[in-house]
């Protein structure tokens, strides 16, 4: 799932995801009735840090919530790394390229 607020960005990581076979659903907000569809299997989600700053879970709230296999945050500047393997952060110039990266192993199956 993706919740970015810049249009190019979005178009451009669906596009890339897209395009390598996943399922790509795009929201203004993290509970989105459309994710109930989705209840079955952990997703990732992909958002900009201003999203989740404005959540009032933030991170945290994310990273407890059953529904997200990943978070990833795409950041404006550089950013530091995450103690938490499910929590990844990107920075902006660099997030179609990393992105695209990382979906194989989004796709694999979960052990």
């Amino acid at each position: 799932m993706l919740i970015l607020r810049e249009a190019g960005l979005r178009s451009t990581l669906v596009a890339r995801v897209s395009m390598a076979g996943a399922d790509v659903l795009t929201a203004d907000d993290f509970n989105d009735p459309r994710l109930a569809r989705h209840k079955k299997r952990p997703l990732v989600l992909i958002a900009d840090e201003a999203a989740i700053d404005a959540h009032a879970g933030g991170y945290e709230g994310l990273l407890a919530d059953p529904r997200w296999r990943r978070v990833v945050v795409v950041s404006p500047g550089m950013c530091p790394e995450s103690d938490d393997p499910r929590l990844i952060r990107i920075e902006r110039a660099h997030a179609a390229r990393k992105i695209a990266h990382l979906l194989p192993e989004w796709q694999a199956p979960q052990a």
